[in-house]
């Protein structure tokens, strides 16, 4: 069998708001492809309290969920079940108002991870909105494909494997995370592939997850300082599996977030 037909494309949201036109022309075309429609929910319908936790999701970010962040979870989760339903080994996640401009570099990086990376629990991001934590990083052909030491900011365009799905849906049943990423690097290899060709102009696309609202200041700064302090795990601890969990999950992506800011400034 063809290697590039392990790989199965998933569109969230409506193609028509900026991935439609590459899906009729060119690699992306002649890939299976499977749509999860967008997902609007409301706080207190008997879906949310049956499937979201509240209590959970504000040990973990500091404030309670916003209904947009819960329905594009869903639409996630949505398809990671429509992909562990199918045959295929791999698939290519994109959000439809993702831009790609270079199919071709986007099918040598596919290829790439296929041929030199086993099904093991592995997600490959192909775009992120912030700095990264590089752990290690390795070239194939004219590809730099970095190992990560933390998940990546912005689940928009990302590939993984089926044991990776797997684990992104057992972690978000009931809903407990934003989509990117309710799991951890301990739990799954992340890598991130640098592409010129894929873009997210969020500055052109109106966001349907926090539509006007800056997420960044939602937490307040004493929430902030109780959990710098472990204040907040003892309030939250039966939301963790432990210390450890707490740590990986709250605190080791701030404090990687301000080894960057500092080394930014110093430069």
């Amino acid at each position: 069998m063809n290697q590039m037909n392990t790989v199965l494309v998933i569109v969230i949201g409506d193609p028509e708001r900026g991935i439609a036109s590459v899906l009729e022309d060119g690699w992306l075309a002649k890939r299976p492809t499977r749509f999860i429609p967008a997902v609007q929910i409301m706080r207190g319908t008997d879906q949310w309290i049956s499937g979201v936790s509240e209590k959970t999701f504000l040990a973990r970010h500091g404030r309670r969920p916003l209904e947009g962040e819960i329905g594009c979870a869903i639409a996630h989760v949505n398809a990671y079940q429509q992909f562990l339903r199918s045959a295929y080994q791999w698939a290519i996640v994109l959000e439809s108002d993702i831009r790609i401009t270079n199919q071709e570099e986007l099918s040598t990086a596919i290829e790439a991870v296929v041929a030199n990376f086993p099904s093991v629990g592995q997600i490959f991001s192909l775009y992120s909105e912030s700095p990264l934590s590089k752990r290690s990083s390795t070239a194939i052909g004219n590809l730099t494909i970095s190992r990560l030491a933390t998940p990546p900011q912005g689940g928009v365009a990302y590939m993984l494997d089926r044991p990776a799905a797997k684990r992104l849906l057992e972690a978000q049943s009931p809903i407990v995370n934003v989509a990117d990423w309710p799991i951890t690097a301990r739990d799954t290899n992340f890598y991130f592939i640098q592409l010129k060709g894929i873009a997210h102009p969020t500055d052109e696309v109106q966001s349907t997850v926090a539509p006007g609202i800056e997420r960044s200041t939602l937490v307040p700064w004493r929430v902030r300082l109780q959990m710098w302090l472990g204040v907040w795990y003892a309030q939250h601890w039966s939301s963790f599996s432990g210390p450890q969990e707490y740590y990986y999950v709250v605190l080791q992506p701030r404090i990687l977030r301000m080894l960057r800011r500092f080394r930014r400034d110093q430069s």
